[in-house]
């Protein structure tokens, strides 16, 4: 299969991000699709795991199979099985005709299993045996029925301490994750902000611009609900700020209000800039910090030292000591 021609696929499919990170999710999107395999998806919530299962399912073959989404956390634990299973008719009060369960909905195509880590335990043991044994028993039926589908799971949770803490199983996790997929934190993948933000622009009732600062203090901020919440925040600004385009004073007091942190934010760059092999890094980090400051500012000291927050005489004594900046 063409990987070129996949990647565009998944662009088309809205899995917006050219960042390093980003480019190997979709590198491995490629890779697996074709597969009937169990995958795995793993990151943290709202970070676009259910779009990524989508992509996998429309990148495998036909895309008119069914893609059945199932989130385990929303089912309601004494219907799980009858949702997964079906029934036949008679299998218990109230059961007065035969019920299709998701496993048979599913057919040839993908079933989604969001959050698996709050399947029940007994549960579990059951989608095991549908892995292993590629078929399923209705509750009440006589005969087991094949199962053609491909199922991929997700979860925000961490298995393997859910595993040492016995609420899941170990042998289902190491059949779920034949295939890993890590989708990473939107604070993982910053450089893509701006491209999300434009795509989500594009879809808003309340037509309005970002301007470059504004792009930049989006990048700013710490995302703990990911794309959710970056989506979420874009059409409430767009929606209830008088002034378009919007601005980096309009980002700040929206981000006020939703309690966004630019703590972690620096501690990121800080990460970033440690890793860096070169001598003088706090110093050189100063000097990129004015210099670029400085660029902005068109070279007028007073509005780069606002820019920093600092002195004028801040920006002037670096200048000095670098010859020039």
């Amino acid at each position: 299969m063409d990987l070129k021609v996949n990647q565009e696929v998944v662009r088309d499919a809205m899995v917006i991000g050219s960042s390093a990170k980003m480019e190997h999710v979709m590198d491995m999107v490629c890779r697996i699709a074709p597969s009937s395999l169990p995958v795995l998806i793993t990151g943290p919530t709202g970070c676009g795991k259910e779009v990524i299962a989508s992509v996998i399912h429309h990148m495998r073959g036909d895309p008119r199979l069914p893609f059945v989404d199932i989130n385990c956390a929303a089912i309601p634990e004494t219907l799980v099985e009858t949702l997964l299973f079906g029934h036949e008719k008679g299998m218990f009060t109230g059961a007065t005709g035969k019920h299709q369960g998701y496993l048979s909905i599913t057919g040839r195509g993908t079933l989604f299993l969001d959050e698996i880590g709050e399947l029940p335990l007994p549960q579990q043991a059951k989608l095991l045996r549908v892995i292993e044994a590629r078929s399923y028993r209705p509750l009440g039926g006589a005969v087991n029925l094949p199962f053609e589908g491909r199922i991929i799971a997700a979860t925000h949770a961490d298995l393997e301490t859910m595993i040492k803490h016995r609420r899941f199983r170990e042998d289902l996790y190491y059949r779920l994750n034949v295939l890993n997929l890590e989708v990473p934190s939107l604070r993982e993948r910053r450089q893509d902000i701006p491209e999300l933000v434009r795509f989500f622009l594009r879809r808003v009732e309340q037509k309005v611009d970002f301007t470059d600062g504004a792009l930049r203090a989006m990048m700013a901020l710490d995302w703990p609900g990911n794309i959710r919440q970056l989506k979420n925040t874009i059409e409430k600004i767009s929606l209830l700020s008088d002034e378009n385009p919007i601005t980096e004073q309009s980002v700040a007091a929206f981000a006020h209000q939703q309690g966004l942190s630019l703590d972690e934010t620096f501690d990121s760059m800080a990460d970033q800039v440690i890793d860096l092999t070169c001598e003088d890094k706090v110093e050189r980090m100063e000097t990129a910090l004015v210099r670029r400051a400085l660029v902005r500012a068109e070279g007028n000291k007073s509005q780069a030292a606002r820019f920093l927050g600092v002195h004028r005489k801040y920006i002037e004594r670096k200048v000095k000591l670098c010859n020039g900046v």
